[in-house]
């Protein structure tokens, strides 16, 4: 699985893997064209901003990320 396009448009994939364990290729986007652009307008109006949960100082990444990895983080459901 990958999300999203970070390191550009172009991928390199070894089709006989593809073909030999029969992986399926399924594209999804988040939206149509018209709402990606209201959300970047709204973006760029700063309607909108990002809800941080906790920031870690970067000395104590180890512990972010197991904060991450057991949760609960906003935005989860635990019911």
């Amino acid at each position: 699985m990958t999300c999203g396009a970070t390191s550009g448009p172009h991928a390199s994939l070894d089709l006989r893997r593809l073909f030999w364990h029969h992986w399926t290729i399924m594209g999804s986007t988040m939206g149509n064209a018209a709402e990606y652009s209201e959300v970047v307008r709204r973006l760029g109006m700063g309607e909108l901003r990002p809800v941080v949960d906790r920031v870690f100082p970067l000395d104590r990444v180890r512990e972010a990320y197991e904060r991450l990895a057991k949760g609960p983080t906003v935005g989860e459901s635990r019911g």
